[in-house]
């Protein structure tokens, strides 16, 4: 299942125009909304990022962690369909893509914790050398929001818990898990698409054992710093792989343990990938990154 396929963006229309008269050149176009950077944060060519520095940025920078069920997907995709926008906003984004394939856990948990250490830590030994990371570090001084669609929902997880488990980097002050599941550890309540998706990713790893690695429900109760962020998730209504039923009931049920957590919902249009068009997901980013860094958290 392709990020295309998943998530669908309009087409945005742009009026251009030039000007000049009398033998005059027109003038020079100005400065773009936002500069567009490639970084690889490993030797692997899916460990890469796709950095969007807008010249006035927002407070807060927002990090996405693509789906694709482990087995597809793109960050460089992702940004083009439905994060620019949100950049030419003034949103400083990052796109992190990590390795893909069946069997790749833990690998691809990994790249994303890797991936974060690279941002906060500006740069690593591995890190394709730029000045970019730099102007990143620098901007994230002020925190940043991290959010995971579908498969990349577990996948931030089990990396901002490694964050919070092994060293003493920053942890976003928000998160987001977006159509994606709360509690892995019991496969009932899932449809039978994601349960084949989460296996086929397992596969080698003794199954229970990887399924509570990738629960945010298991880690908010075994790592108390993970306690610190602000936990965001999003169920749409017309999502036929991940139940929205579900993952309220998940939700409420961390609720009432006192974990600071927040529940969003969307009817959905049954025609996109999980029932969410693009629109309706940069509204929630948007929404939830100035809740963390304008109006303060809920």
């Amino acid at each position: 299942m392709k990020a295309a396929q998943l998530l669908s963006l309009a087409a945005l229309a742009v009026a251009l125009s030039a000007c000049g008269s009398d033998g005059n050149e027109a003038e020079p176009n100005p400065e773009p909304a936002a500069s567009v950077h490639e970084l690889r944060y490993g030797p692997h060519p899916q460990q890469r990022l796709v950095v969007a520095l807008p010249a006035q940025a927002k407070k807060g920078v927002l990090v996405w962690v693509h789906g694709g069920g482990w087995q597809a997907g793109d960050p460089r995709e992702n940004y083009d369909e439905f994060l620019s926008p949100l950049a030419k906003s003034g949103y400083t984004v990052v796109s992190v893509g990590y390795r893909l394939g069946p069997g790749t856990f833990p690998m691809a948990e990994q790249d994303v914790a890797q991936a974060l250490r690279a941002l906060l830590m500006g740069g690593c030994e591995a890190c394709e050398p730029s000045d970019v990371w730099e102007t990143l570090r620098n901007r994230l001084q002020d925190g940043y929001f991290a959010a995971g669609g579908s498969a990349g929902g577990p996948t931030l997880v089990w990396a901002v818990n490694d964050l919070a488990r092994n060293g003493t980097v920053e942890l976003p002050a928000c998160a987001a898990k977006v159509v994606a599941p709360v509690d892995l550890r019991a496969l009932e309540g899932l449809s039978p698409a994601v349960v084949q998706i989460v296996r086929q990713h397992t596969g080698g790893h003794p199954e229970q054992e990887a399924l509570k690695e990738l629960s945010l429900a298991h880690w908010l109760s075994v790592t108390p710093r993970l306690r610190d962020v602000n936990w965001h998730v999003l169920g749409v209504g017309a999502d036929a792989l991940v139940y929205s039923a579900t993952l309220q009931t998940h939700v409420s049920q961390l609720q009432q343990q006192g974990f600071d957590i927040r529940w969003h919902f969307e009817a959905g249009t049954p025609d996109f990938g999980h029932g969410l068009t693009a629109t309706s997901l940069q509204s929630f980013l948007v929404d939830t990154h100035e809740q963390c860094f304008t109006r303060g958290r809920p």
